[in-house]
């Protein structure tokens, strides 16, 4: 058991020593060569494991209280009034500012993803999501038992 474990954990650092070579040869680019879209800013592949099965904020929103004559800015889905006394519903607010994912990272932010025509910065190999609050997610048995199976090369199929 020891010698597997000797030999697993050798394997993750020859890992971390060839993303980190990686990471000072892409840091040696030209701007030019760093700038070329149809490849990713890093070559260090990367297996996602998170959730996307619960509401998790993305956005706020910020409004004009009319009434208070102040600047407001709303974190929960909570309706409010417009200056021109039009009621915008929870319904609406929950459309616009929350995303699936683990209740604290969206799915967006896990995987990188921008909202302008930027590209992903890293090479996503495999992605595993389990329903899973975020503080959670390291306990997971399934999640461990798919970490462990990775770390020891096995792909799953």
């Amino acid at each position: 058991m020891r010698l597997r474990l000797e030999n697993l954990l050798l394997r993750v650092r020859h890992s971390l020593n060839d993303s980190g070579k990686r990471l000072t040869e892409m840091q040696s680019l030209s701007a030019h060569q760093r700038a070329k879209p149809e490849t990713p800013l890093l070559r260090i592949i990367s297996y996602l494991i998170g959730s996307d099965c619960r509401d998790t904020l993305d956005s706020v929103v910020i409004y004009r209280d009319v009434k208070r004559n102040s600047w407001r800015t709303l974190f929960k889905d909570e309706s409010f009034k417009r200056e021109n006394g039009k009621i915008v519903s929870r319904e609406e607010l929950k459309k616009l500012m929350f995303a699936p994912g683990d209740g604290v990272v969206t799915n967006r932010s896990l995987k990188a993803e921008t909202l302008s025509a930027a590209r992903m910065i890293l090479t996503v190999k495999s992605e595993v999501f389990q329903c899973e609050a975020h503080n959670r997610l390291v306990t997971n048995v399934l999640i461990q038992d798919k970490i462990l199976a990775l770390l020891q090369g096995v792909e799953e199929g």
